[in-house]
């Protein structure tokens, strides 16, 4: 079992392209969405010993995310503003699973290092479906999908 704490950066550009009837124009721009989360993983791990110093490590994660800033660009591309507030539209709080392999080598007997490959996806939204309006409605069903190379560093006191 691992847990620890992290930081995680998620940015959003969503397209939007098209006809506004009432205003006859045409709407070609860029939402910007940039979130920052607070996370706590806790990952349970399945380890095969390589050799004396070495293992492979597979690992199941549930991450509890804890937003802690927001912006975005929505009041400035936005064409309609009957009945917008600017209300607190993301989610307080976004659970992500995800699955990783990596290999691992003890340097010495208090220090690891390990290197692999993550997948984690979110499981909730990260708008808050009670507080939406106009394009941000369409949000609800949507969830990141966050993939690549990590690099961890244990010492063990």
């Amino acid at each position: 079992m691992e847990t620890g704490i992290g930081y995680l950066a998620v940015e959003n550009q969503i397209r939007l392209k098209y006809n506004y009837a009432f205003f006859q124009t045409h709407v070609d721009t860029i939402l910007n969405i940039n979130l920052a989360y607070f996370t706590i993983p806790i990952a349970i791990n399945y380890t095969t010993v390589l050799s004396e110093n070495s293992s492979l490590l597979v690992g199941f994660t549930l991450n509890s995310n804890v937003l802690i800033t927001k912006e975005d660009n929505f009041a400035d591309i936005i064409y309609e503003e009957i009945g917008w507030s600017n209300p607190d539209w993301y989610a307080p709080i976004v659970f992500a699973i995800g699955v990783s392999m990596a290999y691992q080598l003890e340097l010495n007997k208090l220090d690891f290092i390990e290197i692999g490959l993550y997948v984690n996806s979110d499981v909730s939204s990260f708008v808050n479906k009670d507080q939406l309006w106009g394009f941000f409605n369409n949000l609800v069903p949507s969830r990141n999908l966050r993939y690549g190379v990590q690099l961890k560093y244990f010492l063990h006191l």
